[in-house]
């Protein structure tokens, strides 16, 4: 322990800059995941709403949308119902039956939300 008090000082202040990059790295971290949450929380939002209260046209879905409304049911959060059958979200998607729907057939949409506005139900017909 031979060494003068400016070496000792020298290695503290290297010490001092390890912590304090470590630290800003992780408020970095903690900063982008939030932003991340943020942008996943948009993404999933229902932003189909109509401001005006004129007449809206009704949404027309091919059958290949309306297939991928299925298999995306659990992303959505909302069950489907597909003219007389229905499709809850807790299904596996790999083992429905979905051979009743016709590509080439376009489905009338019609979004069945709850008092908090979210959708619940998106049936096609």
């Amino acid at each position: 322990m031979n060494e003068s008090p400016s070496s000792l000082m020298y290695i503290a202040a290297w010490i001092l800059i390890i912590v304090v990059a470590l630290g800003s790295a992780s408020n970095g971290i903690t900063a982008q995941s939030r932003a991340l949450e943020v942008v996943n929380h948009e993404v999933k939002k229902d932003h189909r709403l109509y401001i005006d209260f004129g007449s809206v046209e009704e949404e027309t879905y091919t059958g290949a949308e309306v297939l991928q409304t299925i298999k995306n049911m659990k992303a959505i959060d909302a069950d489907v119902q597909v003219g007389s059958s229905f499709f809850t979200k807790d299904y596996d998607v790999e083992t429905i039956d979905v051979s009743m729907i016709d590509l080439q057939k376009s489905y009338k949409v019609k979004f069945i939300r709850n008092a908090a506005g979210s959708v619940t139900t998106i049936k096609f017909t």
